[in-house]
């Protein structure tokens, strides 16, 4: 009876693998069968123009979700990107957020002359009077390879308020340390409400900002 019993466990334990196994191979194939999703369609300058205004145009302060559908910009691809360095010029800071958050999405994978192009675009916000395009501005060219703006990201970690349209919410300060934490591969712990731990990244960048450059297969910054 017992021989019998463990046979029975042994034939069941084949037929659940079996079932899995069948379930798993359904699955594959029906990924593999998805049709592969299709390439942005291109579109000419007035395309983009209106396709740039009815986002904007469409953005409520008090309906944050609306928002959301900047990534109909980023979707598109690098064809977006003179729209946005254009967009730039505006003084509303939606306009400028849009811009900044598109270049940063689209920007970072091209090659190192669409880097330099949008870099030298975002340069100019870096003394822009709103705190969060200042640091947004910095911070694209900060991960398009160049540095010039860590100072302004190192002064946002004394900041504690909430940086502008972030999911999930994020104060400047964590936002801050954890770029420059990831880029640099340095860390001196949480930098909100603690001015000694900002001191040490002021410190560490004093004596360290002539030694690290970009290297473009890491995506970061290296000595």
């Amino acid at each position: 009876m017992n021989l019998d019993f463990k046979n029975d466990n042994k034939l069941r334990l084949i037929v659940l693998i079996s079932l899995i196994i069948l379930i798993v191979l359904i699955f594959v194939f029906i990924l593999i069968r998805k049709k592969p999703e299709e390439k942005s369609k291109t579109l000419n300058e007035d395309e983009i123009s209106e396709k740039v205004e009815s986002i904007t145009g469409a953005y409520n302060e008090s309906d944050t979700s609306t928002f959301d559908k900047v990534e109909e910009l980023v979707d598109l691809g690098p064809q977006v990107i003179d729209s946005q360095i254009k967009l730039l010029e505006s003084d509303d800071i939606y306009d400028e957020w849009t811009a900044l958050y598109v270049l940063s999405r689209v920007g970072f994978y091209e090659d190192q002359k669409t880097r330099n192009k949008i870099i030298e675009a975002v340069k100019k916000e870096f003394n822009n009077d709103n705190p969060h395009i200042r640091l947004m501005a910095a911070s694209v060219a900060f991960i398009c390879g160049n540095s010039e703006g860590t100072d302004i990201l190192i002064e946002g970690l004394s900041n504690e308020d909430m940086l502008i349209l972030t999911e999930p919410p994020m104060p400047i300060c964590q936002y801050c340390s954890t770029t420059l934490s990831y880029y640099f591969d340095q860390g001196f712990g949480d930098p909100c409400g603690n001015d000694e731990i900002v001191k040490k990244w002021r410190d560490w960048w004093e004596k360290n900002k002539g030694f690290y450059t970009w290297d473009d297969e890491q995506k970061k910054y290296v000595i």
